[in-house]
């Protein structure tokens, strides 16, 4: 069976490895986002790929969210996912999310390759066959949206 991340110079998940790893750096409740650099007949912007690190206080959580086409519904995106996951919020042409869990940092830490892995799989589903040349990191920011404290008040 071919290598789908063979024609690259690196590796994706390697790549996208080292983003998720400086996502980590941050205090919490920070995204990341990749852009994929298509050809001239895809406008800027249209195929996106989002990893949210949360924390309320006492857990921490990684959340996917992606770009999906307007024939892709929540059965279809189950279908790409790992037996795993399960598919969460889903908007066809717009966006779906797969909710990976809150548990404590080190074991988020720990699940960073797996995590890698998961999201160079789904891009190359959705995008097409994508190696690291392919993909721009967009943006490393804060959520606008944060977790309710586990201790309001405190």
């Amino acid at each position: 069976m071919p290598n789908l991340f063979s024609r690259a110079s690196r590796p994706l998940p390697d790549t996208l490895l080292d983003d998720l790893t400086e996502l980590l750096t941050w205090d919490n409740n920070c995204l990341l986002t990749w852009g994929h650099l298509g050809d001239d007949n895809e406008p800027d912007g249209t195929r996106w790929f989002s990893v949210l690190y949360s924390s309320d206080g006492r857990s921490y959580g990684l959340r996917l969210e992606f770009w999906i086409p307007e024939w892709m519904n929540e059965r279809a995106v189950a279908a790409v996912l790992p037996a795993s996951l399960s598919a969460g919020e889903t908007v066809p042409g717009k966006r779906a999310a797969v909710d990976l869990g809150m548990r404590p940092r080190a074991e988020v830490a720990a699940s960073l390759p797996k995590v890698a892995r998961t999201c160079a799989r789904l891009m190359n589903e959705l995008w097409g066959l994508t190696a690291s040349d392919d993909v721009l990191l967009v943006a490393m920011e804060y959520q606008e949206e944060l977790l309710d404290a586990p201790f309001p008040g405190q």
